[in-house]
């Protein structure tokens, strides 16, 4: 500053307080961060910047002229060392809006104790908000550090960038740019992700003969997941359109995958004959239930027909309780106006029925229909 003369008059001398940036007094080179230029990383837009004295993150800090901004986030580590060491995602590099997802950050502390700061740009706009944005602040020791982030449900999905900032000033910097006196920031590009808890790769169901239905669905993951229900409609489809849903595992179908590897899970009903409607619910860790697609699956008797060497045909099928059934018989013809006639059944035994009829022509159809007892 300027020299001012002494004359021996106190009341001429004039003290000015003048707001000096403590960095630019600093020989040393400082740490600075590397997001893209909108977050104001440069020095010339009062970027962060810390001293070279105090905690850091990780296990080193590398010193730079200035910002060095990129859009992957990584000019730091290539101006310099690759310092950028003192923060580890869960989920890697990312932030999951599903509330059924952990969201943490791990902080590895060196030279502590040391305050921090978190910013995390939620809804994309290419700048840390002041103060919305600031999503955890505290005081750390030396060492590792989980720190669990809450995401806010009006976050954007998309790639976004972190700002992690420590340092030993004790007041709290409360900012994402400006000058400190010792510390370190490190930015990092990241993922908001919003995942499915459970991915449904395949739900299928098909008939296996004797009223039974074989039903098989495949994941390819399951995060957060208490197991599976099946549910049938109550009664085969009829022309009313309307059916009721009824759970036919006894108990929970436990998951058996995990977030990275799914599982394929198999159910055998005993459906009886018709057209029935199937459909699965996934039940979260939480209580949350997700339904997902139905599906229908036909099943129908089957015949057997044995031509007798007495020129007689016996008919035979296996038999459910609690269905009724028919043979019925037809001179052959075009399909669509074929005569159905009953034909009494002889005897049955051991969960099969049959009947000997003789044959009726030298071509005939045979069919069997099934009701279940107690429909109108």
């Amino acid at each position: 500053g300027a020299v001012v003369p002494f004359d021996g008059n106190l009341d001429e001398i004039r003290i000015h307080d003048v707001a000096l940036d403590p960095s630019a007094f600093l020989n040393a080179e400082l740490d600075f961060g590397d997001a893209p230029s909108t977050y104001r990383t440069s020095q010339s837009e009062n970027g962060p910047r810390h001293a070279n004295v105090g905690p850091f993150l990780g296990t080193s800090r590398d010193l730079e002229a200035d910002g060095v901004p990129g859009s992957g986030a990584q000019g730091d580590d290539v101006a310099g060392s690759a310092d950028e060491d003192g923060v580890i995602f869960s989920p890697v590099l990312g932030f999951d809006k599903n509330v059924g997802v952990s969201n943490a950050m791990m902080l590895i502390i060196s030279n502590g104790p040391a305050d921090y700061e978190i910013w995390v740009d939620w809804n994309i706009n290419g700048v840390f908000d002041v103060p919305d944005e600031l999503v955890s602040s505290g005081t750390l020791s030396s060492g590792t550090h989980n720190v669990s982030i809450s995401v806010p449900a009006t976050a954007s999905v998309g790639a976004s960038y972190a700002r992690v900032r420590v340092y030993a000033d004790g007041a709290g910097l409360g900012s994402p740019v400006g000058f400190s006196a010792s510390g370190e920031v490190e930015d990092y590009q990241i993922a908001i992700t919003e995942t499915t808890l459970v991915d449904i790769l395949s739900f299928s169901a098909e008939s296996t003969g004797s009223g039974r239905v074989r039903v098989t669905w495949e994941t390819g993951s399951e995060l957060n997941s208490a197991g599976f229900n099946l549910y049938r409609s109550e009664e085969p489809l009829g022309e009313r359109g309307s059916y009721q849903l009824r759970m036919i595992n006894s108990q929970l179908i436990s998951a058996q995958g995990n977030s990275v590897e799914g599982a394929y899970y198999e159910f055998l009903d005993k459906s009886g004959y018709g057209r029935f409607l199937y459909r699965l619910e996934e039940l979260e860790l939480d209580g949350t239930r997700e339904w997902y697609r139905a599906l229908v699956v036909e099943t129908v008797p089957e015949l057997s027909v044995v031509l007798k060497p007495s020129g007689r045909l016996e008919l035979s099928y296996a038999t459910i309780p609690g269905w009724d059934y028919e043979i019925q018989v037809s001179d052959a013809g075009p399909i669509e106006s074929l005569q159905w006639e009953p034909l009494p059944i002889s005897s049955s035994s051991d969960g099969t029925a049959s009947v000997e009829v003789l044959r009726v022509s030298d071509r005939a159809f045979f069919r069997v229909q099934a009701t279940k007892q107690g429909l109108d």
